[in-house]
């Protein structure tokens, strides 16, 4: 009996070891289950590896990519020769069938090479963000671990060694992506484009004054390649107000304080007589900037060429304007009287046009026009309060064409055969002495012409010359 019991302890013993291991398995079975299938769900979260290489969902990177292709000089390249339009001007038929040939082909070795510069272009751009992405974290979590340490720690010097080795290296792969991707950064002082400018003044020193300008919108430049500056401004400004060097430091103090126009643009032009002043406003604007601390978001230039009076000359005959007036050739200005007027007065806004000076030369049909023209000019220049910067001279011109003995307005009548003219001895004797009571009061100038050869010219000058000697208004007479 205690044999079967035995035995039968030993069955279920037995029966329930198996029945233990057939739960281990059905466990072990069910844990597999669930993990792949918990990898497979990570999985069919995860992108593929063809995925994630056709998508960049890194922003930053993604934008770092973008310029790098728009800077590349293949893609400008390309751009550049798909602008250009072929003619077929004067061409035949094959001619021109051969050149469009060779266009294409060129187009297309233009857009292979462009491709591969992308390529390049991307994993470069790729691999040296990835390396500043890294030495951002290793800079970052050295710093955190010395924020836990005291300066008295060994460590800590070594720490803060390697910090600079890190942002040495930092600094050396921003440079290699600068490159990469054609950039120029932003820079203390650095040249800001017009079109990115939201203010620009002009400081015009003229002998111990400061006259202030403001560019007008829309701010325009012009690439000199040479020069200081070498991008100029192209358009147009408009005068603020004279000012001492104190007062221009002051108004420009309060300028940049104001957001709205940074980043901002100061050029400062100057006469010979300024040249020193200009070369201390320049170092005390510098110094403003500095102390305010928007070095970034400023560009100062003192310009290296002087400017000195500027002289313009026009000619009226007839009641009319001209640009040139050359031995009886007209050349007339493009517009009406007061379009003419409001040019002139448009260079008295501008800065490095002052001072100004203009002659209008003009005969005795004229003399009315060119009181209209000098009146409306010095009125402008007293309304903009740079009358003492502006002289103004009106000269009366007497045009004198000498054919032998024989006196003519101009060579145009000379070769009339119905125009009057004047024996030369009556003119010297008669005309000349009329005409240089008017030297009391304004300049006269005499332009003759002849033939060729003429010898009897100079003869003739002389002769005006003794008239006028004679009337006592030599300084007041011009022989040209």
């Amino acid at each position: 009996m205690d044999k079967l019991r035995a035995r039968d302890d030993l069955s279920k013993t037995l029966g329930k070891d198996e029945l233990m291991k057939k739960q281990l398995k059905a466990i072990i079975v069910c844990v597999t289950c669930t993990s792949v299938l918990f990898t497979a769900g990570a999985i069919a979260k995860e992108p593929s590896v063809l995925e994630r290489a056709k998508t960049v969902n890194d922003r930053e990177l993604g934008e770092l990519i973008r310029i790098a292709i728009e800077n590349l000089a293949e893609t400008n390249d390309l751009k550049r020769f798909s602008e250009r339009r072929l003619s077929s001007s004067g061409m035949s038929s094959e001619k021109y069938a051969e050149l469009k040939n060779e266009h294409e082909k060129l187009k297309l070795e233009l857009q292979g090479a462009e491709e591969i510069a992308i390529a390049k272009a991307i994993r470069s751009v790729t691999e040296v963000y990835a390396q500043i992405k890294l030495l951002d974290t290793q800079i970052e979590q050295t710093r955190i671990k010395m924020d836990s340490l005291s300066r008295s720690d060994a460590i800590f010097t070594e720490l803060a060694l390697a910090i600079a080795e890190l942002e040495a290296k930092r600094s050396t792969q921003l440079a290699q992506l600068r490159q990469i991707m054609n950039i120029v950064p932003k820079y203390a002082f650095g040249h800001k484009p017009a079109k990115t400018l939201n203010g620009w003044l002009i400081l015009d020193v003229i002998g111990d004054q400061v006259y202030t300008f403001k560019a007008l919108r829309p701010f325009r430049e012009s690439d000199t390649i040479k020069g200081n500056p070498r991008y100029t401004r192209m358009g147009s400004a408009e005068i603020i107000n004279k000012m001492s060097q104190k007062e221009a430091v002051g108004y420009i103090k309060n300028y940049i304080k104001d957001k709205a126009r940074h980043p901002f643009r100061i050029d400062i032009t100057r006469t010979t007589a300024g040249k020193k002043l200009s070369e201390e406003l320049y170092d005390d604007i510098v110094r403003t900037i500095k102390a305010e601390k928007l070095e970034l978001e400023s560009v100062v230039y003192l310009h290296t060429n002087v400017h000195d009076m500027s002289e313009y000359k026009s000619y009226l005959r007839g009641g009319e304007i001209y640009t040139r007036y050359d031995r009886g050739r007209r050349y007339p200005i493009s517009g009406s009287e007061q379009e003419y007027i409001d040019e002139c007065v448009s260079r008295l806004k501008e800065p490095k046009y002052l001072p100004y000076k203009y002659i209008l030369e003009f005969d005795e049909e004229s003399e009315e026009l060119a009181s209209r023209i000098n009146d409306a000019i010095l009125l402008k220049a007293k309304e903009l309060k740079v009358e003492k910067l502006v002289e103004a001279k009106r000269v009366l011109c007497f045009d004198i064409y000498v054919d032998g003995h024989r006196i003519y307005n101009s060579l145009a009548e000379s070769r009339d055969s119905n125009s009057k003219f004047i024996d030369e001895e009556d003119f010297i004797k008669q005309t000349v002495p009329e005409q240089l009571k008017k030297a009391k009061n304004l300049p006269i100038k005499y332009i003759v012409s002849c033939p060729s050869r003429n010898t009897n010219v100079e003869r003739f000058k002389e002769a005006i010359k003794a008239a006028a000697k004679e009337a006592s208004v030599q300084d007041m007479v011009e022989i040209e």
